[in-house]
């Protein structure tokens, strides 16, 4: 029987400039091993990854999501049996990635997958809510305000985004055991007319924490309109890399 355990009922659903797309989810389905019952996702923005779970292959997803306007769709999606079948249990945080801890991520059975915002222009920052067309497709634009103090959503890739991706990521994996697994979407992005290489870094990220690639696979998707200068510059496509952790030396791997 579904259950859902919403902890912030009341809360007015805004829409989300970046969900994942079918063909990734379709490529998730795919690299997910057989022994997996639990998903989290600690970054699950509306939740659409719930969609993995079907009939024949159902799970529990625990989510975390730092703004309520989103994380509140999570439990609205999984209350539609139809797009969600097979789902067992949804339970719905809401708070920052970088200090979330729930015991349940380290579980045998259990495997994070997620997909952290790029650092491109979908994070410019907040403008005026009397032009909400100027911020259309970013995320503070959707969301309707300034996003929270500490969103990785908020920061383009630079040295702010890579310590502040890294606290989110080093939270998640210290609570992880050997052998579990990891699975990251990501994409690199164009900006003055250069390719943002955002797959290297998080590659050398789960590197230096003690993880081994162990499957990898590039996914052409429908890409959004862009802004600025390279608007109409795209990566060829997105990017699933799935690590399963390993102890190496200065690294706790519990």
């Amino acid at each position: 029987m579904k259950q859902i355990i919403d902890p912030y009922p009341g809360v007015t659903a805004r829409p989300h400039p970046a969900k994942f797309s079918d063909s990734i989810l379709e490529a998730m389905a795919d690299m997910i091993p057989e022994d997996v019952q639990t998903i989290v996702d600690p970054m699950a923005g509306v939740g659409k990854v719930l969609h993995l779970a079907s009939e024949k292959r159902p799970f529990n997803f625990i989510c975390n999501e730092l703004e309520s306007e989103w994380a509140v769709q999570i439990t609205q999606r999984a209350a539609q049996n139809k797009t969600t079948a097979g789902t067992y249990r949804v339970d719905v945080h809401v708070g920052d990635a970088a200090t979330w801890r729930d015991e349940r991520i380290g579980h045998a059975g259990s495997m994070v997958v997620t997909s952290p915002p790029y650092g491109n222009r979908m994070a410019d920052a907040f403008r005026s809510e009397s032009r909400p067309e100027s911020m259309k497709g970013r995320y503070a634009g959707e969301l309707g305000r300034r996003l929270t103090g500490g969103s990785l959503a908020s920061l383009g890739f630079g040295p702010a985004y890579e310590s502040t991706a890294e606290a989110v990521f080093a939270n998640i994996f210290r609570q992880m055991h050997k052998g579990q697994h990891f699975l990251l979407n990501v994409s690199n992005f164009i900006r003055k007319g250069e390719e943002v290489d955002v797959a290297k870094y998080y590659a050398a990220l789960f590197n230096k924490y003690g993880f081994v690639c162990v499957g990898s696979r590039e996914v052409k998707t429908p890409r959004a309109r862009g802004f600025g200068a390279n608007s109409n510059a795209r990566a060829p496509f997105e990017v699933l890399l799935l690590w399963r952790k390993h102890p190496i030396d200065g690294v706790s791997a519990e």
